[in-house]
């Protein structure tokens, strides 16, 4: 369970036009199942410029998941 000041620290950082911004980025990355790299790779970059602890896992071939934290 998260912390209700960090939760509010978190929520207050939040900025509507920034996410509108990565989901229309994300989105145009093509991913179609079983190629998701380039999108795992977008997010792992965005993390790391935002300064969270970040690790992109290969699940097999070009499937990629992205955990930040």
């Amino acid at each position: 369970m998260i912390d209700p000041k960090a939760a509010e620290t978190i929520l207050s950082g939040i900025r509507e036009q920034e996410v509108t911004e990565v989901v229309s980025n994300l989105i145009s990355i093509p991913s179609p199942p079983g190629k998701e790299r380039a999108a795992a790779d977008y997010v792992l970059d965005w993390f790391q410029k935002h300064r969270v602890e970040a690790q992109q896992q290969q699940i097999s071939g070009e499937r990629y998941n992205v955990v930040g934290r």
